[in-house]
């Protein structure tokens, strides 16, 4: 392998989703037609629970793993009044004092359906991020605009749109609908963020990030704007709480095919869950996808040597 055909992937979690977090990686490593350096920020990881992590990486000889502990210290997390502000959900924007050229953060609630190596390639036009546009608000906008336009759209599609777009200012008025990003696929270039040392230094006030609903999604999009790269939809293709129905209706008015190669549960509906919390959800036959890469994860690992998986806390359903 050259050089240019190696990827680096980053993570961030702690012990409460090292299963999913192992699913993600085996989806993303078997896909993979190069080499992938994967770093994982692990705050409060101990051996035996970092142990079937490290066996997911072993089943894939063109990857290695580096596991950096990540901590921001009690001073800090103590100066945020958020209780569900944590280490790991602040990991992402840390990156660049990790790490030296590009990296690919991805969240752990994802499933890779294809080689995520032209993805991470992608123009970044020389800016410091890259992320597709957080999907429900995408979809929205362009109700809206077409709507605008005279375009026909179902009266139901324009109301939800609407209602959409009012929680999104309500909830976050200093944003803008148009540009905002869902940060759960994003695309770093260190150097460049890291250049930039007064943005850089503004995107680590975890102070400020604490006062987003979203918290550092929110706050990523708040410093950065518009000048973040947007990649396709198909790199960050949110499941199971957005509507299905609306999004092919948004593909079919522009002509695009539903090609997506990852696969994002964000929201509360998550695969993992047992089965009657996202049996109604918007896309369960996209949540089965998820249980079938379990199913292929924990059957490579019994084909292996001694695999013991009885030290980790694995998720129910």
């Amino acid at each position: 392998m050259t050089k240019t055909d190696t990827i680096q992937v980053a993570f961030a979690i702690d012990q409460g989703l090292i299963e999913p977090l192992c699913v993600t990686l085996h989806s993303l490593l078997r896909h993979r037609t190069g080499a992938t350096e994967v770093l994982l920020l692990a705050t409060d990881l101990t051996e035996p629970q970092l142990k079937p992590i490290r066996q997911t990486v072993a089943l894939f000889p063109q990857a290695d793993l580096t596991v950096q502990p990540f901590e921001l210290g009690d001073d800090a997390l103590a100066s945020i009044s958020s209780g569900h502000l944590t280490a790991t959900t602040l990991a992402r924007i840390f990156l660049p004092d990790f790490v030296e050229g590009r990296v690919l953060y991805l969240d752990a609630d994802i499933l890779v359906r294809g080689d995520l190596g032209p993805l991470f390639h992608s123009d970044m036009a020389g800016r410091s991020l890259a992320a597709a546009r957080d999907l429900p608000q995408q979809v929205h906008c362009d109700i809206l605009a077409r709507s605008a336009k005279g375009d026909a759209v179902l009266p139901r599609d324009l109301r939800r749109a609407e209602a959409g777009l009012d929680v999104f200012r309500t909830d976050f008025p200093e944003g803008n609908a148009e540009h905002y990003v869902n940060t759960g696929v994003l695309l770093i270039d260190c150097a460049a963020m890291r250049q930039d040392a007064e943005r850089y230094a503004r995107l680590r006030d975890i102070g400020q990030a604490a006062h987003y609903p979203l918290l550092d999604q929110d706050h990523i999009n708040r410093t950065y704007g518009e000048e973040i790269t947007k990649l396709p939809l198909r790199w960050n293709r949110l499941a199971g709480n957005v509507s299905e129905g609306m999004y092919r209706r948004y593909l079919a008015a522009h002509g695009l095919k539903d090609e997506a190669a990852v696969y994002h549960y964000a929201g509360p509906r998550k695969p993992w869950k047992p089965w009657w919390r996202w049996r109604r959800s918007a896309a369960p036959a996209k949540m089965l996808r998820w249980r079938w890469e379990r199913h292929l994860w924990r059957r490579n690992l019994r084909k292996g040597a001694a695999h013991d998986l009885a030290e980790p806390r694995f998720a129910n359903g």
